[in-house]
């Protein structure tokens, strides 16, 4: 009677055992979030079943109305919009997709039925196909920005954009004051731009499936020219002594730099150089800055004295005295050609006019006519 008692608990229990083993829940784990791919790009559903000593016998993988995939433990079945581009786990029922179209986004359903425990089981996963994001870059407005003028950059990309960010000197950059964004934080405007902002930018312009960020944009604000000024020399010299004067500004970019003196233009240069000042070089000096991206010009003014004589420091007479005494000594020697002209034909003319001591005693009709004094050099 024991005996027939306990081999009867033993048969319950066995026969409890192998109902838990049976009926027991199975669960198909499937992705929890959207997926997110890129035309042309990968994705995979990944499946896993618990327990993990179930496998699938028998799957189908369904988008919509349509049959992507069926399979068994031994084959696969593809329709033919997804042959060679789709491929499938027969173990697990994962999904994976070596090339995304744009159609495929939406959500896709699974069901499978279990080995050993023949199981049915059903999931399913959600994708969303993005167009890449590329060719992103800054494009300024205008193209060299001018301090106290209005200013943007643009961040122009292609693609598929669902998000914007930028970046000042590898530092997030959030508006302020004077610096606004655009609603879809695609344009950066400085209202006005100021120096301070001068710095290195980069935009990123992203969806869930990629991003990509722009070259480095270089912002250089442009002023000036300010603060002109003329150093160097004193402004009281010497004649035959050095002046060296050096113009000055600030500015972005760098001014360019035109002399005057008594307003007629002298020279185009930062530093205006005499070697040796004269009487003439004294003044009212003007150094001219002119900036060639804001069109402004500045200018700063000075005078220089000259004192002395323009004699070189060696004793030899100036140029203007070389030539003066030149002057003077062709004018002497043609004097003196005339007088000895004269002299040597005075006896001539005597005796055609009948001069005596240079005395003509008789005029008379036949004195009448044209006279003419020949002078003749002779070389020994």
């Amino acid at each position: 009677m024991k005996m027939e008692v306990r081999a009867g608990v033993v048969l319950a229990a066995l026969s409890l055992s192998l109902f838990s083993y049976c009926c027991s829940a199975a669960t198909l784990i499937t992705p929890q979030n959207i997926l997110n791919g890129t035309v042309g790009g990968e994705i995979t559903f990944h499946l896993s079943i618990d327990p993990v000593d179930q496998t699938t016998d028998f799957g189908t993988w369904t988008f919509g109305p349509k049959i992507v995939v069926t399979w068994t433990d031994s084959k696969e079945s593809y329709t033919k919009d997804y042959i060679g581009r789709v491929e499938v786990s027969r173990a697990t029922g994962t999904l994976k997709f070596n090339k995304l179209f744009a159609t495929d986004s939406g959500e896709y359903q699974v069901s499978i039925t279990t080995a050993p425990s023949n199981l049915n089981l059903n999931g399913r996963a959600e994708l969303k196909v993005y167009e890449p994001v590329s060719d992103v870059k800054i494009t300024p407005k205008p193209e060299h920005p001018i301090e106290n003028k209005t200013f943007s950059l643009t961040c122009d990309a292609s693609g598929q954009v669902e998000s914007i960010h930028w970046v000042k000197n590898d530092q997030p950059l959030s508006p302020s004051g004077h610096i606004t964004l655009s609603p879809d934080s695609k344009t950066l405007s400085f209202n006005p731009v100021m120096r301070s902002d001068n710095g290195n930018y980069t935009c990123t312009a992203s969806n869930p499936a990629s991003k990509m960020s722009s070259e480095v944009y270089k912002l250089t604000v442009n002023y000036g020219p300010e603060q002109v000024s003329i150093s160097g020399s004193s402004d009281n010299v010497t004649v035959g002594a050095e002046v060296n004067l050096t113009c000055s500004a600030v500015s972005q970019p760098t001014a360019i730099f035109t002399w005057y003196l008594k307003g007629e233009l002298i020279h185009k240069e930062v530093v205006y150089l005499i070697k040796s000042v004269k009487l003439n070089n004294a003044g009212n000096y003007t150094c001219e800055a002119f900036n060639s991206v804001t069109e402004e010009k500045r200018s700063a003014k000075m005078e220089l004295f000259v004192t002395g004589s323009d004699v070189t420091p060696n004793g030899d007479l100036s140029a203007g005295a070389i030539v003066g005494i030149t002057i003077g000594v062709i004018l002497s020697v043609a004097i003196i050609i005339a007088l000895i002209v004269i002299y040597c034909c005075q006896d001539q003319i005597k005796a055609i006019l009948g001069w005596k001591e240079g005395v003509i005693k008789i005029i008379s009709e036949k004195n009448e006519g044209k006279f003419q004094c020949i002078l003749f050099v002779v070389n020994y």
